[in-house]
């Protein structure tokens, strides 16, 4: 039984349901049951009339006849014009039409679900008119086991088709035989050239074909047609991008534990006097404020209780989905599987809150854990609300239905709050985290900053490098989500996500250090709005994309787009700034030298001041002491509570030598510092490459306009590897007394025919701006050159198609003969960014 789904569209981002337009209905519709993550996405999954028998293939199948009025001619003139397409579900298969490569040995694109319908115009006329596709020819592929000699389906396609039906004497239901498709004469539907209008009083006939072919792809992997993604290259550009910025900001953290932890520790070794003892500068001053709780520490506690949440529920969920739990054949399992985490993370994010918290002095636990369970959730339904009620007044079924309300508000009131306190409690009644120093009672004054190191300026700046880290894997997320394609490739994610946790990570230290060693104390919430300022530039990235890559014009549809972009940018400002916690782990060995240096320079005999070498190792503190020095107690018997981090004292264990330690750290410094450096020019070299405009030259090289060699040194065969989008340019070298660049019509092409080209080019150094989508034909002008080969053809995609995965490619009677969609998107820019960059790295390293 063939079922039908909603009616999308990406420009609109509305969904419908099937039967809002008069479709032909079965006896009685029936709902069938959906999940939770189904009703969210809008999914209404009905029964059809369409019935199949397997091995049974029909041909020029009678569904129905409809008669439009004036009100389901403008209903599905209104779809037609907004790009809506009809989603089928065969064996729990999304109904696909693929669109074949010119490439013959690639498999083809698909797109998912069919138009309702097209617009054109009649030869001869200027005049737009709307046309239906009513005729519908299914290919569903099955699989048969020779073992049990049964048939599992494996595919299911189809090929739309606008057709007037005609037929003689007076309609009689299925009975009557149509002259424009006939099963008993073996007369088929192959085209659509007398398509059916869509005007009042129009009579449409639909109809459909059924056609079974055996297919060597195993049941097991059906779906692996349907998630393989061709630009898996531009992921590991975007794999190499992040791990650039990642060597960089571990180049400078290198640098910083150097500098603090060998160069100052020598320093205070070699002192000889007790005034020399009491000149601190920098970040030493500061050892009595460093830990002074922060203003507004509720709304900190209650911040990083609910990141914690969300990294639980993103860590959960990508290995879920990384073992193959979450697949795309079960509808709405992701959502699902999100939302149920989100609520069991709950007892996570009251520990964590309350335990930062109570290290803060506070004592009314339970107005932490009542903000930390409703704060984050209720801004989120507020502006979730106001979404579902604009979708709402639009009859789409994409309104979330007052029972699914009442279910969220259950998982929310009735297990995440419950559970916000009961870790809350747990975290209460642990020992509160104490600081490794004792705080000062009078805030010591911070000096006047540098500009630089303006609050703001030093956010903003933050957040760049998180942000530069994802934002390429960040457009194949927003391609899946509002482009309506699966995305599948969640081993690419999972190395993205834990790249960022490192960059924010280190990016806080980094900024951190900075700022004590300008001795302003007030570190808490600049440290955790440092990394968490990358929402702010995937706020402003989607922004970019809506007015580049989106077509959507309604105001309720813009207003939902930026409604979810802006949940999603606050939900990854929570991620990104917890995650930034981990620094506390390296960090921590910087915070107790601070306590060890206060402890030593606090004594009454500086002449033998505590002396300490401080290693970092797999979050553990590794600490050498003199033995001859005696141990403060009051600093180890805190010590276990310094950031959780686990200290091993070895006082019976000599350091190593001075001399060995300055040479060591002499090295790396200087290696460091070499890399870093050249790390950011790569990165910077890289990111100018990626923002130019291409101007593509024709065949990769100068010398290319000529007869090809072969058929793999044909220039289709270099089109076929390079996206060409509205705004890019040709450009062809060649010797204008000789040769000549036609750009002619897809007949001309086809025929070699030069007598009347569109444009004719005889410069010799030949620039063709692509200014719209669409297909552009170029052949040689030189006598005999196009017979033997010397042409080729480019597609330029509109900005609906920039996007990558289940391609929503053009459609078969538009570009038929053409070169298909290129598998890769601008390969090119960020091939010329990644080579600039890879030369300046070396230059960097010598």
């Amino acid at each position: 039984m063939v079922k039908v789904n909603k009616l999308t569209s990406i420009k609109t981002q509305l969904p419908y349901s099937y039967y809002t337009l008069p479709f032909c209905t079965p006896s009685k519709i029936v709902d069938s049951a959906e999940n939770l993550g189904e009703v969210l996405r809008g999914d209404r999954i009905e029964n059809s009339p369409y019935a199949f028998n397997m091995g049974d293939a029909k041909m020029c199948n009678v569904l129905c006849r409809k008669t439009l009025d004036s009100k389901t001619a403008k209903a599905f003139k209104e779809k037609i014009d907004d790009e809506y397409r009809v989603n089928m579900i065969l064996d729990n298969l999304p109904l696909v039409v693929p669109i074949q490569r010119l490439d013959q040995e690639s498999p083809p694109v698909y797109q998912l679900g069919y138009h309702v319908g097209l617009k054109g115009q009649y030869s001869g006329s200027k005049e737009e008119k709307y046309f239906i596709h009513n005729h519908l020819s299914f290919i569903v592929k099955y699989h048969k086991d020779p073992q049990s000699n049964s048939a599992r389906i494996v595919g299911f396609e189809v090929k739309p088709f606008s057709v007037k039906h005609a037929y003689e004497g007076k309609w009689n239901d299925e009975k009557t035989r149509l002259t424009t498709c006939d099963p008993h004469t073996r007369h088929t539907v192959v085209n659509s050239n007398t398509p059916q209008e869509v005007e009042d009083k129009a009579e449409i006939i639909f109809t459909y074909d059924v056609e079974f072919q055996d297919s060597d792809v195993k049941w097991a992997s059906r779906w692996d047609a349907y998630l393989l993604m061709t630009d898996d290259q531009i992921h590991w550009f975007s794999i190499v991008n992040s791990l650039m910025i990642v060597l960089f900001l571990s180049g400078m953290v290198a640098m910083i534990m150097l500098r603090t932890l060998y160069r100052d520790i020598s320093k205070y070794n070699e002192l000889e006097t007790q005034e020399e003892a009491q000149e601190e500068t920098g970040w030493k001053l500061v050892h009595g404020d460093v830990f002074r709780p922060p203003s507004n520490a509720d709304l900190l506690c209650v911040y990083v209780g609910t990141g914690v949440q969300f990294f639980g529920m993103i860590l959960v969920t990508m290995i879920f989905a990384i073992l193959g739990f979450l697949s795309p054949s079960n509808r709405g399992g992701l959502m699902t599987a999100m939302l149920l985490l989100w609520v069991f993370m709950g007892i996570f994010a009251g520990y964590a809150s309350t335990r930062l918290y109570k290290m803060f002095k506070g004592s009314e636990w339970k107005k932490i854990a009542l903000r930390t369970a409703v704060m984050f959730p209720g801004v989120v339904s507020a502006i979730f609300f106001v979404l579902n009620a604009l979708i709402w007044g639009q009859k789409s079924s994409g309104a979330v239905p007052f029972g699914t309300m009442f279910a969220l508000i259950f998982l929310w009131f009735g297990i995440s709050v419950p559970l916000v306190f009961v870790g809350s409690y747990i975290g209460f009644k642990k020992p509160a985290i104490e600081d490794p120093v004792k705080t000062n009672k009078i805030p010591r004054q911070i000096p006047e900053q540098a500009w630089y190191m303006n609050p703001a300026f030093s956010i903003l700046i933050g957040g760049i490098l998180p942000f530069g880290a994802v934002f390429i894997e960040l457009f194949f997320i927003l391609t899946s989500i509002w482009l309506n394609q699966f995305y599948y490739i969640f081993g690419f994610l999972f190395l993205v996500f834990a790249i960022l946790l490192v960059t924010c990570a280190e990016i806080t230290i980094v900024l951190c250090y900075f700022q004590l060693c300008s001795e302003d104390y007030l570190w808490w919430w600049r440290s955790y709005l440092t990394s968490g300022s990358s929402a702010l530039y995937l706020f402003l990235y989607a922004t970019f994309y809506f007015f580049t890559k989106l077509e959507i014009t309604k105001l309720v549809s813009g207003a939902l787009y930026f409604g979810y972009m802006l949940i999603a940018s606050m939900s990854v400002s929570r991620i990104s700034s917890t995650s930034s916690r981990l620094g506390d782990v390296t960090s921590c060995g910087f915070r107790v030298f601070l306590g060890m240096q206060h402890t030593s320079n606090s004594s009454s005999d500086h002449t033998n001041p505590v002396t300490a070498i401080v290693v970092v190792v797999k979050g553990r503190l590794h600490i050498w002491m003199d033995p001859s020095t005696p141990v403060p107690f009051n600093f180890f018997r805190t010590h276990h509570l310094v950031a959780n981090c686990e200290l091993l004292v070895l006082q019976n264990h000599q350091p190593p030598s001075g001399r060995f330690l300055h040479r060591f750290k002499l090295s790396i410094t200087m290696a460091c510092f070499q890399r870093a450096v050249a790390c950011a020019l790569v990165l910077v070299s890289f990111f100018v490459g990626l923002s130019q405009a291409k101007d593509l030259l024709v065949g990769g090289k100068t010398d290319a306009w000529k007869i090809p060699s072969s058929e793999s040194d044909s220039l289709n065969k270099w089109a076929e590897e390079a996206r060409f989008l509205v705004g890019d340019s040709l450009a062809w070298k060649y010797d204008g007394q000789k040769d000549s660049v036609l750009q002619v019509t897809k007949e001309a092409y086809a025929s070699c025919n030069t007598t009347s080209p569109i444009e004719e080019y005889k410069d010799g150094n030949t620039k063709v701006k692509l200014d719209r989508s669409g297909p552009f034909y170029f052949i040689s002008g030189a006598e005999g050159h196009c017979e033997k080969g010397q042409k080729f053809v480019v597609v330029v995609l509109s900005q609906k198609h920039r996007h990558t995965g289940i391609s929503p490619a053009p459609s078969p009677a538009e570009f038929e003969g053409g070169p298909a969609v290129a598998p890769t998107s601008s390969a090119y820019t960020l091939r010329g960014g990644f080579l600039v960059g890879f030369g300046v790295l070396v230059l960097g390293l010598f």
